[in-house]
């Protein structure tokens, strides 16, 4: 009848907005959390560990100052070869398979790790036609596509067992002498740089872009080999806790999720009961500007996933 319909969505719209509250809650924190990680990645690769130590003029505008005794260089200089993913109709997503030769694209390039959650294949008869393109374990991978949210140029370490594998169009790969360079350290140094060196050196008026030259003439800043690991120890020991919450958090978010789509269920098919509940529940209030979270912040991955694709 049209009075019980009526409690329904009354009862439906009042829970729907306490559950929204809760999950814009939660990503918020999750923003936080990642500001936070953020923070303590740039300190470490960009002003070291020792607080005490002199400081310098690295020269370079998104780096700033830099430990005494630390290099600045071109990261192209300290590779020993580079590649970019081929461009054009050499390969789309029509190519792809379900097995093969991996295919690294943007979205697998998180920041300083590797997204392992979306997968595409072509098969080796076709990777032959297009070039070098090969990515090997332990390659620095890079974007050079992004936005506010994913900048461009942040960068990650292909994983173990990734082999035979290849980067797509807008993602490049660069192999690094491991006797100055440690591909972790590298990945660590340009993701933290990343938001302001993307604003000075990339194209683009809605979405930046760095092609592999411009990468390639990229300066980082780095310490020798053994400052290099202890800098990586301490910000895995630092961002582990706070991974740790993260991933609590979004099972929690995705629990919410669930439980909001049964309880729609069971309400509208009559097998829980709200007609004396839905009028007594208590008036709401506003809460958008309580948790001011850009709707950006809040993509959820399959859509980022769409965002990077580039189909």
């Amino acid at each position: 009848p049209p009075d019980e319909q009526d409690a329904i969505v009354y009862f439906l719209d009042a829970a729907e907005k306490r559950i929204r509250r809760y999950i814009r809650a939660k990503q918020k924190l999750i923003k936080l959390l990642n500001e936070q990680k953020q923070a303590i990645i740039q300190q470490a690769v960009t002003r070291g560990l020792n607080p005490d130590v002199p400081m310098k003029d690295s020269g370079v505008e998104w780096i700033g100052d830099i430990p005494d005794g630390w290099d600045v260089v071109a990261l192209g200089l300290l590779t020993i070869n580079r590649c970019d993913g081929p461009f054009g109709s050499g390969l789309k997503s029509g190519h792809y398979t379900d097995s093969g030769v991996r295919v690294i694209r943007l979205q697998n390039i998180g920041n300083a790790e590797f997204r392992d959650m979306s997968k595409a294949f072509i098969n080796p008869e076709h990777y032959a036609t297009l070039g070098d393109h090969d990515v090997l374990e332990d390659d620095l991978l890079i974007a050079g596509l992004g936005d506010k949210n994913n900048p461009t140029g942040r960068a990650c370490v292909a994983p173990p067992n990734i082999e035979p594998a290849m980067v797509k169009a807008d993602c490049f790969r660069f192999r690094l002498r491991k006797d100055l360079l440690n591909p972790m350290y590298v990945a660590f140094h340009l993701t933290a740089t990343a938001p302001v060196a993307s604003q000075i050196l990339s194209t683009g008026a809605t979405r930046q872009r760095i092609n592999l030259s411009t990468t390639s003439s990229r300066s980082i800043a780095f310490p020798n080999l053994e400052t290099q690991q202890e800098i990586i120890n301490y910000i895995f020991d630092s961002i582990e806790p706070m991974n740790k919450t993260i991933d609590v958090i979004k099972e929690e978010i995705e629990l919410i999720q669930e439980y909001r789509t049964r309880l729609i269920a069971d309400v509208v098919t009559g097998k829980v009961d709200v007609r004396g509940l839905a009028f007594e529940m208590p008036e709401e209030f506003d809460d958008d500007d309580l948790l001011d979270v850009d709707e950006d912040d809040l993509l959820e991955e399959d859509e980022l996933e769409e965002v990077f694709d580039g189909e």
